[in-house]
């Protein structure tokens, strides 16, 4: 082979190498992108999901600038008592965890319809209604009707900013999605509607609270 075909060979080689890097590239940057829209696009179904769990506990509670108020509902319970006793009350707590007095308070659900807020003082396991059940205590009023379904909740906030973070009290933030919002674009707005999810300006969803 001649000098000048070598030449040639090689240039027309460098120039397919070069071509099939450049394609790589772009495949690899497309790649990313569609990565990037597609983990985006799974944060904001979570943020929509866990918002549409805690919908029956936005409250109009005060919350920092950016916050939602919420009771986060963690567990709750049919009272199986047949001797009430002020201030106890025996149930089979359902829920996502074990009720938690460093954490929750309770809904006391009276016969009547009527519902009252109360901390969570201690809890035990005890033998009655037909087995081994759960059995809350909290400080009552004087005349409180005895509630008949009780509910365990913590008091939280929810915030959207880079992701989505829910925080329990005064507690600090923890990151339930990753870091991937634009603020700019996608926001929580407290209004007299309730809690809104806009989207680039646009209300995307509404939830409504609860009276405080």
């Amino acid at each position: 082979m001649r000098l000048a075909e070598v030449l040639v060979a090689l240039a027309l080689g460098g120039l397919l190498v070069a071509g099939v890097w450049r394609s790589s590239a772009s495949i690899r940057g497309d790649l990313a992108t569609l990565s990037v829209r597609a983990t985006t696009t799974d944060a904001r179904r979570v943020v929509g999901l866990i918002l549409d769990q805690e919908a029956g506990g936005l409250v109009a509670d005060p919350a920092p600038t950016g916050e939602a108020a919420v009771r986060a509902h963690r567990w709750w319970g049919v009272v199986c008592d047949t001797l009430p006793t002020p201030g106890r009350a025996v149930l089979r707590h359902q829920g996502l965890r074990q009720p938690d007095p460093d954490k929750d308070s309770l809904l006391l659900v009276a016969a009547d319809g009527r519902m009252f807020g109360r901390r969570l003082d201690a809890v035990r396991s005890v033998d009655g209604c037909g087995g081994r059940v759960t059995q809350v205590a909290w400080t009552p009023d004087p005349g409180e009707a005895f509630p008949r379904v009780v509910r365990g909740f913590e008091r939280g906030f929810y915030r959207l900013d880079e992701a989505f973070r829910y925080r329990r009290d005064r507690g600090g933030a923890q990151p339930l999605t990753a870091e991937v919002f634009d603020p700019d674009s996608l926001w929580l707005e407290i209004d007299s509607l309730g809690l809104l999810l806009r989207w680039e300006g646009r209300a995307a969803r509404v939830w409504p609270r609860e009276a405080r």
